[in-house]
């Protein structure tokens, strides 16, 4: 038995209906700069802003706005436990929204500019705050 065949007992099998020329259809060539453009605007912002906040808040949070290492270390586990619950709901919303500009659009146009906005308001120290913890 050939290959083309195989597969289309299997499709045949399951109940599926799939034509000999769709079966045996090679994946498409993606070219570098597609798979670039990609891996770069899919997450790289968002994955950026992450990464700096995983390596540089922890110490901000010690030493520029003088939190104990215990406290700090508490609100980075409590980010981590909202972030394992909150992904999950996150995803099942933006799967369930309905626009005139498709499911994700709106989270992509919207979301980029608060987390920028977000980003820079963590890192900001107001005067007093320091002498309060």
């Amino acid at each position: 038995m050939s290959n083309e065949n195989v597969i289309l007992n299997k499709n045949v099998m399951s109940g599926e209906k799939v034509s000999a020329q769709k079966a045996s259809a090679k994946p498409e060539k993606v070219s570098n700069a597609f798979r670039w453009f990609h891996a770069t605007s899919l997450n790289g912002g968002v994955m950026l802003i992450a990464a700096t906040i995983a390596s540089y808040y922890s110490v901000f949070m010690t030493d520029t706005i003088g939190i104990p290492a215990a406290a700090a270390s508490v609100i980075m586990l409590v980010a981590s436990l909202w972030d394992a619950i909150n992904d999950p709901i996150m995803g099942t919303l933006a799967d369930r929204t309905k626009t005139r500009w498709g499911r994700y659009r709106v989270y992509f146009t919207v979301f980029p500019v608060l987390m920028a906005i977000v980003g820079v308001l963590l890192f900001l120290n107001p005067p007093g705050l320091s002498s309060v913890c």
